[in-house]
């Protein structure tokens, strides 16, 4: 699911409940999110989790940060949004490399991470929900405002493009997501009824 609406609409606080309207993990899947955070060193001396897993990485993160990897094999995010949700705020601002990696596990439902002493499959089933601004600056959608560098609309087509082909193709119909109170100036207009 892909968000776009301006700052303060709310996107990221709408996404960071989804976790606790999903169903509760089944007993295998508490297992199996519980190994993955055990072995990410997130839980220790055996501890089980019930908690879907949240994840929410910066867009600066790296391929290996997303999908896994490292000198010693270590889960990403993808792994440790197993059976939860993983969140891509700001999707534009992500290396286009990073999201064309999550293609293969959101297709396959695992990741397999190689290298020269590991070689290791994680589980990945998870949720993707990410959310953007409609431009750079976020505000190409408010009333009266220009952009100062190019039109409104060549901005946010601009802005848009950044997604790579993989991302624009799982996000056809982005939802719209606007603020729940009146900028400041704005007049309040009382909502109105259809009859009938």
């Amino acid at each position: 699911m892909l968000m776009n609406g301006p700052p303060g609409a709310g996107k990221s606080m709408l996404a960071s409940r989804l976790p606790s309207i999903l169903p509760p993990l089944s007993p295998r899947e508490l297992l199996e999110v519980s190994m993955v955070l055990s072995v990410a060193g997130h839980l220790a001396d055996g501890a089980l989790t019930d908690r879907r897993p949240f994840r929410a990485p910066h867009h600066s993160a790296s391929m290996a940060a997303l999908v896994g990897g490292g000198l010693q094999a270590k889960p990403g995010e993808v792994s440790l949004a197993h059976h939860g949700v993983l969140f891509l705020d700001e999707l534009p601002e992500f290396q286009a490399q990073a999201l064309d990696a999550l293609r293969q596990p959101m297709e396959t439902g695992d990741v397999l991470i190689s290298r020269a002493n590991h070689r290791v499959v994680y589980p990945a089933r998870f949720q993707l929900v990410a959310a953007m601004n409609p431009c750079r600056c976020g505000k190409a959608t408010e009333p009266g405002f220009a952009c100062r560098r190019q039109p409104n609309e060549r901005c946010m087509a601009q802005y848009q493009s950044r997604m790579t082909s993989f991302c624009r193709r799982r996000a056809r119909a982005p939802r719209r997501s606007r603020p729940a109170w009146p900028r400041r100036g704005a007049s309040r207009r009382p909502a109105s009824r259809r009859s009938g």
